[in-house]
């Protein structure tokens, strides 16, 4: 949550009007003053002629004109009609500053128009017009680091809202403000700290809860996060960004079915937050869901089809269901728009290949490993291509490259020592198997090449011991 705050005020005309201008008959001293109300007081419809006529009338004052101009301002501001609103407001600056005046809230105002115009340049220009002109006005400083936080510069939007605090120390949203920042910065200690800061000064403000969930989330304290987040939801019920938090620690502590029915209340409550839904497709591919989950990656897709996290998710889906093309599809479209996503290239290599494509798999792991070099599964996937076409130095170079990086990989220890039981090297088969058994002893295809590793040295004791292993885990396999 970003604050914004507006300088628009009705008061200032009612303010700068003492009394009537030059002498008056009675009737146009009634009618002054009728105008000079409507203009300060009454709605859209009767207000903006008021001040029509104040501006237009001769002998009226600078200050009187400026605040019948800043008033008019407002009411076309309020109505959308910026280019309206933009030049009262210039009219209004102008008459102060030939009058050896500065309203600072004029520029704050203008910024405002000028920001939801779309010109940021001129909005940031009018902000920094309104803080040089009165260094106390805090509504310069939270639009600027909005503003700020809109163009990418967070550091400039930091030091603004450091400046509206150190003005407003006793104002909760600031420190609110300055959270949500901290964590955009990846500086989740701080984010706790101005968080905390907000809960103090309003124990009711839910964002404070729910902003110091993620933080501490970012931290890796799962608990402190779901319990910040449940503060949130007992806050505001409605809030449907704090169940998702409460979703997403529960999927950091494993808890897949806890997390479904969290992110199912976010969804309820947005219906459009594509982010939820694609947390609970995630959340149904680990409880073995697959079709639940692409549901959810299809419904976050049709809000936002540039998420490239639910095209590859539900690509990984498809995977499991052997619908290959409709796997490839999502991975291209990944790559479509991030051809610099090595994942991608990876889980679509495994899609092409079980198609039988071998050579766009290989493509695909060739451009995986340009990007990623050290990738121990995308050597690994090589490796049993190259084996595939006979190209054993290959698949070997591979394999040994992918133990080096990862000694514990069990699925390149096996297919290393398949190969070297392939090459009649049986020592090595039986050392890789050994070592896939230390890591995995339930593995029953490491037991079952050991067995024949052993018979090929007439250790028929070893052999016999190693076969009924991995008949014992695996019966059905012959």
């Amino acid at each position: 949550m970003i604050r914004v705050t507006a300088a628009f005020g009705l008061g200032l005309l009612a303010a700068a009007l003492g009394g009537p201008a030059g002498a008056q008959t009675a009737a146009s001293a009634a009618r002054t003053n009728f105008d000079r109300r409507h203009c300060a007081e009454s709605p859209a419809e009767e207000a903006i002629p008021a001040c029509t006529r104040i501006i237009e009338a001769k002998g009226e004052t600078a200050q009187v004109r400026a605040g019948a101009l800043r008033n008019r301002a407002f009411h076309f501001h309020q109505a959308g009609d910026l280019d309206r609103a933009i030049a009262d407001y210039g009219a209004a600056i102008d008459l102060h500053l030939r009058a050896g005046e500065t309203d600072a809230r004029l520029y704050v105002d203008r910024g405002l128009a000028y920001a939801e115009r779309g010109d940021d340049g001129r909005a940031l220009a009018d902000y920094g017009s309104a803080v040089t002109a009165d260094p106390k006005l805090l509504a310069g400083y939270v639009n600027r680091a909005a503003l700020f936080l809109k163009r990418g510069d967070r550091d400039a939007a930091l030091a603004d809202f450091s400046s509206a605090i150190a003005l407003k120390a006793d104002d909760p949203t600031l420190y609110v403000s300055r959270g949500a920042l901290y964590i955009q910065r990846h500086e989740a200690d701080r984010a706790i700290a101005d968080e905390s800061e907000a809960i103090r000064l309003d124990p009711t403000a839910a964002a404070a809860w729910r902003f110091r969930a993620v933080a501490y989330r970012a931290k890796g304290d799962d608990a402190q996060a779901q319990s910040d987040a449940a503060e949130a939801v007992r806050r505001d019920p409605r809030m449907a960004e704090a169940y998702s938090d409460i979703g997403f620690s529960l999927q950091a502590a494993g808890e897949a079915g806890g997390a479904i029915a969290e992110f199912t209340k976010a969804i309820t409550l947005n219906p459009q937050d594509a982010r939820a839904l694609k947390a609970r497709g995630d959340s149904y591919l680990a409880v073995g869901a697959p079709d639940a989950a692409i549901a959810d990656y299809g419904q976050a897709l049709a809000i936002d089809p540039g998420f490239t996290d639910a095209h590859n998710n539900r690509g990984v889906a498809y995977i499991g269901k052997a619908a290959w093309d409709q796997a490839i599809a999502d991975f291209t479209a990944v790559l479509d728009q991030d051809p610099m996503n090595a994942g991608a290239h990876l889980n679509r290599s495994l899609a092409l290949q079980s198609k039988g494509q071998d050579a766009a798999a290989l493509a695909d792991l060739d451009e995986a490993l340009r990007l990623k070099p050290g990738t121990p599964q995308a050597l690994l996937r090589r490796a049993a291509i190259y084996r595939a076409q006979g190209r054993m130095a290959d698949a070997l170079a591979d394999l040994n490259a992918a133990v080096a990086l990862s000694p514990t990989y069990a699925d390149a220890l096996r297919a290393r020592g398949a190969i070297a039981l392939d090459q009649d090297r049986f020592e090595a088969a039986i050392a890789d198997m050994t070592q896939v058994i230390a890591l995995q002893p339930r593995d029953a295809a490491a037991y079952r090449y050991r067995a024949i590793a052993y018979a090929a040295l007439h250790d028929d004791a070893r052999a016999t011991r190693d076969d009924a292993a991995a008949q014992g885990l695996a019966p059905e396999q012959k």
